[in-house]
């Protein structure tokens, strides 16, 4: 119930989405990274486990407004993003990851930068990393047609073709492509996603076998030598 920016809302549930609340779980077990773009796209953190201090720089955001940044790259964030994905094969926890994925979060269109948003996500997809496309935008409005019965019939507002390359992106890459409108719909969208990024872990458990017959053996052996010594000193015998 109150008017805040696009930006601040992100940001909260962004945070949320890291950290968990009564609706998310969190992702406790999971490296996270963070990358902004405007004209160009800048890694803000690098992939940590440090969720805490991943927070801090998410709260830090704001919205770049100087004139040399004016423009919207998603397609070179993607491209960054899944490169920085693909190198975590160099990472020491690497047999640990069971997947890579990449949320994009975007209430423009891809105006600028080198990567074309479907340039991108064939790369994201030759990397294995899955693209979930997020788009913020003004809440659809409906459009009133009228039939041939002269009756008005309501019909929500036609994707927009910068959604359309959202959807396409996910969809290449095996993601999903959501819209969001305001606060609820946009944690909404996070805890689908939250839901669907769930891997089963698989416990092995380790049984230590200490063989009995080690000990009985041991005793024989030394039963064993002590009768050589006993025979062939204290009880030997000639003839």
């Amino acid at each position: 119930d109150e008017n805040v920016t696009r930006m601040e809302v992100a940001k909260d549930v962004v945070k949320q989405f890291i950290t968990g609340n009564e609706e998310l779980a969190g992702r406790p077990d999971d490296l996270l990274g963070l990358i902004t773009f405007a004209r160009y796209a800048d890694t803000v953190s690098p992939m940590t486990e440090n969720h805490q201090a991943l927070v801090s720089i998410v709260e830090d955001l704001n919205v770049n407004d100087r004139p040399n940044e004016d423009g919207t790259a998603y397609g070179d964030a993607v491209a960054l993003g899944a490169a920085r994905l693909a190198a975590l094969s160099n990472y020491e926890r690497t047999e640990n990851i069971n997947s890579k994925v990449l949320i994009l979060l975007t209430d423009g269109e891809n105006n600028s930068g080198q990567n074309l948003p479907l340039q991108a996500a064939a790369l994201a997809k030759e990397w294995g990393v899955k693209v979930y496309t997020i788009s913020i935008k003004e809440a659809p409005m409906d459009q009133s047609v009228r039939t041939s019965e002269d009756k008005r019939v309501k019909t929500l507002a036609d994707t927009s073709a910068s959604d359309r390359v959202l959807k396409k992106m996910a969809e290449m890459t095996g993601g999903v492509f959501r819209s969001a409108f305001d606060y609820d719909s946009l944690r909404k969208v996070y805890k689908e996603i939250d839901s669907l990024e769930k891997a089963e872990l698989k416990a092995t458990t380790f049984r230590e076998k200490d063989d009995a017959f080690r000990l009985f053996l041991i005793t024989a052996l030394s039963l064993f030598f002590l009768q050589i010594l006993l025979t062939a000193t204290i009880f030997r015998t000639t003839s």
